[in-house]
């Protein structure tokens, strides 16, 4: 780890920290690219069994957020005791290279060994997405000083967030000209757009410095240090609580997963399929910047409780939408509530 040096004037004014941005927008772009189109692909390959279509869509999420939840605990511990900025340089490297398996249904002619690839480039890439989050989260206190993290998180969740909005629309539009220009799989537009963003990323990763020198512990044994954060998160029962009630209403009560069918339905494609995808990002932007101007709330828990409500009238709503404005309404007010 290099020696400290002289702090900046803002978070922004950081070389390091504006390469430390750079890689989270790009490889927000990748990820996001990556996930519209393998739903549009896997849609597009079940939509003639009918229900099936419905169960293969929520075994994407399945397939990404149980290898994802079941490696976090043991990802965070590595990020503590290890060297985060190798850890995110090797989680981009297995997303890339996983990555370029998505071209490989082009060449497969069984439905089944096509599909068999997809879900298996998910559930080892919410594997390394788990190393990445954590470690790429946690950098931030090696590139700036203490007094500037609270400024550095901010500029981190909203452009990530405008990430969110850009990724979906930008995959959704790459394969709706892929489809228009008459190519038999249009996804491996987006799949090459995605590769260079995850090249980007790297390359920005590895080129980043860090300027903090952090106090060093003696690693503890994992299962201890495992063991101490799941005590943490038992005996805090406010947040557990938040968490568990954000758990089931946005993991199991969003409709996401089912956004191609709704798209179909719809009549709107690939491309409306995208717009809806980054239409609740949207919402999150805004609500992001009015928060950063706006005192913090008097009343967290009411604000809490109406927030799941909003969310759950709005994903009502969207079921009985009809047309794409008022879809796209109604997913726009589900972002600010996430």
């Amino acid at each position: 780890m290099s020696l400290a040096t002289p702090a900046p004037a803002s978070a922004i004014a950081s070389r390091s920290f504006r390469f430390y941005l750079g890689a989270i927008v790009l490889g927000t772009l990748a990820i996001q690219m990556q996930n519209v189109a393998i739903a549009w692909q896997v849609f597009r390959l079940t939509k003639d069994e009918g229900a099936n279509a419905a169960l293969a869509l929520g075994a994407i999420g399945l397939a990404e957020v149980i290898p994802f939840v079941s490696a976090v605990l043991f990802a965070g511990h590595v990020a503590d005791t290890n060297n985060r900025r190798r850890i995110a340089i090797g989680a981009l490297v297995a997303m890339m290279a996983l990555g370029l398996f998505l071209f490989l249904p082009e060449h497969l002619t069984e439905r089944w060994a096509q599909l068999t690839v997809i879900y298996g480039v998910i559930i080892l890439g919410g594997l390394a997405r788990s190393f990445l989050t954590t470690a790429r989260q946690a950098i931030i206190a090696e590139i700036l000083p203490r007094d500037l993290i609270p400024s550095g998180v901010r500029w981190r969740n909203t452009l990530f967030e405008l990430a969110c909005v850009l990724g979906p629309g930008l995959a959704g539009l790459m394969v709706w000209l892929g489809e228009k220009n008459g190519l038999s799989h249009p996804e491996n537009v987006p799949y090459t757009a995605m590769t260079i963003c995850f090249a980007g990323s790297l390359g920005l990763t590895i080129a980043l410095r860090t300027t903090q020198t952090l106090q060093t512990r003696t690693p503890e044994p994992i299962f201890v240090s495992l063991r101490q954060g799941i005590d943490f998160m038992l005996s805090q029962r406010i947040m557990l609580g938040a968490f568990t009630m954000d758990l089931f209403a946005v993991l199991l009560g969003g409709a996401v997963a089912l956004l191609p069918i709704f798209a179909d339905m719809l009549g709107v494609g690939a491309f409306g399929f995208g717009m809806l995808r980054a239409a609740s990002s949207v919402g999150a932007v805004l609500m992001s910047l009015y928060l950063i101007i706006r005192p913090p709330l008097n009343y967290a828990g009411r604000s809490l409780y109406g927030s799941f409500a909003v969310f759950g009238l709005s994903t009502i709503g969207f079921a009985l939408s009809i047309t794409l404005a008022s879809a796209l309404g109604l997913s726009l007010h589900e972002g600010p509530t996430r």
